[in-house]
């Protein structure tokens, strides 16, 4: 007996301590021989029964509203206790400290890789979307493990407020999908992050709901939202289908910090449609842009996308994606932007900048339609998943309808079998400035151009390959300049489509001032040709100015025609005077006949010594100046 007897007493003890405040001392069991009728010792007859029930509302065996002081709660729910955070200052209800950062687990989800939380996933984000409690925002964390759901989980916001879905770290904290993805749907204006997250499907099939990341603005009259994805991984599991599409983002503009979208190698027998980032500008429903949902600036870092056949597919109101220190890798496209929607305003789809990348792509780095303000430097370009297969072909930048390009410090490389392999391609571009690019071991062209206007193509180094007869250039002249380019190892001025080099200028003149001689070569040898004038024309003349003074030419050739056959036309020479200097070797042969000019001085006429004339009767010599002599011709043979 004396064991339990102690037992109560500390029990009694520690019941006197929870109440707080100070309980007289009990009769000893021996003295009242009742356990349940202990008396004060001051000889009261109290029962203690009653004596607790004045202190504490014991109804249905619970205790109400005690103070406790130290000592263990188990298996007690103690939410509404209070509780003051590490250097706070107010007492808040444990389940409002809680309630700041939600955690996965406390909605039951177990994150072992092989329990369906499908349910338990839809309560704790339906209640992150909806539950008043999380009106102002609210964080919900992903443990360490998979957390696997079969089917897609959506949150649906329709207020302001703001979620973050993080996890410890991508590959640490996963979200797995057998189907589906994870949905994030807002109508206001809350930021929106995911973070320190993985995002993994596991599925054996695949179709193209199957979107790892899906984030959509619906309403039109949005402000624009933050959104931000940092330390994010989206992959497939090992045999897995893989997802469709990795990102996909409408109305709405994610800014990425080191985010890795593996799907399914294109090359590799993948799917021919998967998209690494989808962006889609809602336009609106007419040429107003009615009910429109752009994309404003959307922005991404240290990021990686790969093996999609496409990386970034943008369509609709966009304006402006930006790329830097990253990668596109074994896709079959790195950016396809068409801003040629029906109802979509050219002027709204543009505003595009890479900077630092590399790009591995397979068909095309750029395919881009109606896109202005473009701005496309240093960036090393590879051609990704050749093989012996001379149809295929490569073009790093092929853009057509577009305006204002600067494709500017970019490397072009193929390889082996990179025959069919160009770096830029423009058509029906105005205002593009290309420069400073470097095509390497191809045998396609640097540049390819058509129906463009006010182009430069200055200062790029193409070619050296001694068996390629044709220019690395194509598309030049007109109002397309290219200029001071290396093509296949020769600097050049301006290259037209037939191969000529052409050095011209708008309204000025061309200048050669050589420090020595200038020398004439012909490449495979012969004599060189120097054309004048226009060669389709039946008559042309050059002008020779041999003295800066006056305007009237000095000499003037002329052509007057001849026919197709070599060296049968007919050339004057117009000049006051011929000089041969006095040298006993002849100067010059004469093949042909010698015409001199046909007329009848006077002895006394104005001449420069040396003049000579003729008419049916005399052949005239000019002596001295103001001076003429005359001998005879004959009169028959």
């Amino acid at each position: 007996m004396r064991p339990f007897l102690l037992s109560l007493s500390v029990g009694l003890l520690a019941i006197s301590s929870a109440f707080g405040q100070s309980m007289p001392s009990w009769k000893s069991a021996t003295q009242t021989a009742n356990i349940k009728n202990l008396a004060f010792l001051a000889g009261n007859d109290n029962l203690v029964a009653a004596w607790l029930g004045k202190k504490a509302d014991t109804t249905n065996g619970q205790l109400k509203n005690p103070t406790m002081w130290g000592g263990l709660a188990s298996g007690t729910d103690t939410s509404a206790a209070l509780a003051i955070a590490v250097n706070g200052t107010t007492r808040r209800a444990l389940s409002e400290h809680f309630a700041d950062t939600l955690n996965l687990a406390d909605f039951g989800v177990v994150c072992d890789g092989v329990t369906d939380n499908a349910h338990s996933l839809k309560t704790a984000f339906s209640a992150v979307a909806t539950s008043p409690v999380y009106s102002n925002g609210v964080r919900i964390i992903v443990p360490r493990g998979q957390c696997y759901s079969s089917v897609k989980q959506p949150i649906i916001i329709t207020d302001g407020r703001s979620v973050s879905v993080s996890g410890v770290g991508a590959g640490v904290s996963n979200l797995t999908f057998g189907a589906g993805g994870l949905l994030i749907s807002t109508s206001g204006n809350g930021a929106i992050i995911v973070s320190d997250l993985g995002l993994i499907f596991t599925g054996h099939t695949s179709t193209s709901t199957d979107v790892a990341l899906s984030l959509i603005q619906t309403n039109t009259n949005s402000g624009g939202n933050s959104v931000v994805l940092s330390n994010v991984s989206i992959s497939s599991a090992s045999r897995a289908a893989g997802w469709h599409k990795g990102i996909y983002a409408e109305g709405i503009a994610p800014s990425g910090n080191s985010v890795r979208v593996r799907l399914p190698d294109y090359y590799n027998g993948g799917p021919t449609d998967t998209v690494d980032v989808d962006l889609y500008g809602y336009p609106g429903t007419d040429a107003n842009n009615t009910g429109q949902r752009a994309i404003i600036d959307t922005k991404w870092v240290n990021s990686i996308l790969q093996g999609g056949a496409i990386g970034f597919q943008v369509k609709g109101h966009v304006e402006g994606l930006w790329f830097s220190n990253g990668e596109i890798l074994g896709n079959g496209t790195g950016v396809d932007w068409d801003g040629s929607t029906a109802t979509e305003p050219t002027a709204l789809a543009g505003n595009l900048l890479f900077s630092n990348f590399h790009m591995n792509t397979g068909n095309y780095g750029f395919k881009l339609n109606s896109v202005a303000s473009v701005n496309i430097q240093s960036g090393l370009f590879l051609v990704f998943g050749w093989t012996t297969d001379g149809t295929r072909s490569y073009t790093g930048v092929k853009a057509s309808g577009s305006t204002e390009y600067v494709i500017s410090g970019n490397t072009f490389a193929g390889n082996s079998n990179s025959q069919n392999v160009s770096a830029i391609e423009l058509s029906n571009t105005w205002f593009a400035t290309i420069t400073g690019n470097n095509l390497q071991n191809t045998g396609g062209n640097l540049f390819i151009g058509s129906t463009n206007s006010l182009v430069t193509v200055t200062a790029n180094i193409a070619g050296f390959n001694p068996s390629r007869e044709t220019s690395y250039y194509s598309g030049c002249g007109g109002y397309t300049l290219c200029s001071n380019n290396i093509d296949n190892g020769y600097t050049q001025s301006s290259v037209q489509d037939n191969g000529d080099v052409q050095y011209g200028a708008f309204g000025g003149n061309v200048v050669i001032n050589p420090k020595s001689n200038i020398v004439l070569t012909k490449s495979g040898g012969g004599d060189p040709d120097i054309e004048a004038g226009d060669r389709t024309a039946g008559a042309f003349a050059m002008n020779v100015h041999t003295s800066k003074t006056g305007n009237a030419f000095d000499s003037r050739w002329v052509y007057t025609g001849g026919g197709t056959t070599a060296g049968a036309g007919k050339v004057q020479l117009l000049a006051d005077s011929i000089i041969l200097p006095s040298v006993t070797t002849p100067i010059a042969n004469i093949s042909g006949a010698l015409v001199i000019p046909f007329g009848t001085p006077g002895s006394t006429d104005p001449c420069t010594q040396g003049q000579m004339e003729m008419d049916a009767t005399y052949l005239y010599s000019c002596v001295a100046s103001g001076s003429w002599h005359r001998i005879n011709n004959g009169t028959n043979w």
